[in-house]
């Protein structure tokens, strides 16, 4: 049985800060006072201070092409991922006027050159309200970027490899559903995400790994021995994805072409009052 991950990856401390950390978001109290004065349904004095925080260490968007992954997708998806885990049981009510005041607020952060040292940073998302499958897609670009960085590192983990292969492996049944979901033939539709992810597929990198071949020689030896029982199951590490997630999701949450359709009108709306963050 392979153990399950139990060394931190290299996300870790990115999504520590986020939760976590404090540090210097006083600095930013006043500036969201202010914002968020303006603001009908946003009003979230700390959330405001993070994003503040997170726009200020971040490299511009020009700087961040040639960059090893991009932060501001995971930004964009944490924050989503937050407000949702709030608001969820108040979608239209809640949800939908407080995510359309933040990007509204975080557009007129960006779009200024006298908005220094927000100006050219990490844009909003508004194509997330609209993805069916968004906690999928975080997860597949979490695993993608870490596992990137970690391939880049490998010598500092050449003792975990078994470990490392069990991270790799419980990721497969995510790269299952995205391809029942996405043909093959119709590349063009595929979500971006899944694209650039593609080439991380656990069929195409585990054989890479130099504790590949004995493992797979003790999996056949374990299903020699018991041929009646299922070969051994890797232990899916932290936040591991579930086929049934998406049902879940869209059992519980409103229709998504109409809540899209809110929350853009919503954003709409807000940004023709950008004049209110001058």
């Amino acid at each position: 049985m392979i153990q399950a991950l139990s060394f931190p990856l290299p996300l870790d401390d990115f999504y520590y800060d986020l939760n976590h950390s404090k540090k210097n978001l006083n600095k930013y109290n006043e500036e969201c006072k202010r914002l968020c004065s303006k603001n009908e349904s946003f009003t979230d004095i700390r959330l405001c201070s993070i994003l503040l925080r997170f726009l200020n260490n971040s490299s511009t968007r020009t700087n961040n092409i040639n960059s090893d992954y991009d932060d501001c997708i995971l930004f964009n998806y944490w924050i989503y991922d937050k407000l949702e885990q709030k608001y969820k049981n108040d979608y239209y009510k809640k949800f939908v006027p407080i995510y359309g005041d933040l990007q509204a607020m975080w557009n007129s952060l960006i779009e200024k050159p006298s908005k220094n040292p927000y100006y050219d940073k990490c844009k909003p998302d508004n194509t997330i309200v609209n993805q069916n499958d968004w906690k999928q897609r975080k997860e597949l670009y979490d695993y993608c970027v870490n596992y990137e960085l970690i391939q880049k590192q490998m010598q500092f983990y050449e003792n975990k490899c078994e470990q490392f292969y069990a991270y790799i492996k419980s990721h497969a049944p995510l790269y299952k559903q995205f391809k029942t979901l996405y043909s093959s033939e119709n590349r063009n539709k595929w979500p971006e995400i899944y694209s650039k992810c593609e080439g991380y597929h656990p069929d195409t990198v585990l054989p890479l790994l130099d504790c590949h071949k004995d493992i797979k020689e003790e999996e056949l030896s374990l299903a020699v021995k018991v041929p009646s029982k299922e070969s051994p199951q890797y232990i899916p590490p932290r936040d591991t994805f579930s086929p049934d997630d998406l049902r879940l999701k869209n059992a519980s949450s409103p229709p998504l072409t109409k809540a899209g359709d809110v929350l853009l009108g919503v954003v709409a709306t807000a940004m023709t009052s950008g004049a209110l963050y001058k």
